[in-house]
């Protein structure tokens, strides 16, 4: 089935930063109380997933703020309140990724399949939370700390070497896992095109 549309891509944010920043959105400095003000409707929370990726020297971060407006089918906010307030354990368990190569070398069609993938069973995932001005729940977060995993980080040198030739998209969703949570809702889908992952390209993170 389609997805029930509850969101709206609302800022993208790309940096580099030595160490590796985790809550971006809790930063100082960061756009998660000037977001709200892009969204047409009045936001219930905001869904923040920011992507780490290894590079020498420093770690890339792309960092998508997605805002979620109500009112949500019945049993979308509640497994999102279950994951908002879930352990670890659960999280998890429910954090999907799907990634299609919408245009690409043939290697990295290859390489990336375009299926839903459970990002906490070979990735570790940090879970943030926080206030964030003109919403009603402020917002929640994943950090995909792929600079950690050794499974994430093959299917990411071939992807690296090709990212200026690539178009992908990609979905977030809470994986249901019981009749009563269908059907899926993505939290938020966006696509990235023929990024350039250089230090010429990709500011350094203000004040590092």
């Amino acid at each position: 089935m389609p997805s029930a549309t509850g969101s709206q891509l609302l800022c993208v944010e790309a940096f580099r930063h030595t160490a590796g920043v985790f809550d971006a959105a809790g930063r100082a400095g960061s756009p998660i109380d000037a977001v709200a003000s892009r969204c047409a409707e009045e936001l219930d929370s905001i869904f923040v997933c920011s992507l780490m990726l290894p590079a020498t020297g420093f770690v890339w971060h792309v960092v998508f703020y997605f805002g979620l407006f109500g009112p949500l089918p019945p049993h979308v906010a509640a497994l999102i309140e279950r994951f908002r307030g879930g352990d670890d354990k659960f999280r998890n368990a429910r954090f999907k990724l799907i990634a299609k190569i919408v245009d690409g070398p043939w290697l990295v069609r290859k390489t990336v399949p375009s299926k839903p993938a459970i990002l906490g069973k070979t990735v570790p995932l940090l879970f943030p939370t926080g206030a964030a001005k003109g919403t009603r729940r402020g917002y929640f977060g994943v950090d995909v700390d792929t600079t950690r995993s050794s499974a994430a980080n093959r299917v990411l040198s071939v992807v690296k070497g090709n990212a200026p030739a690539l178009v992908v998209d990609l979905a977030f969703l809470l994986e249901a896992q019981a009749d009563d949570e269908l059907p899926e809702m993505c939290l938020g889908s966006g696509r990235i095109s023929h990024i350039e992952l250089s230090a010429e390209k990709v500011p350094a993170l203000e004040g590092e």
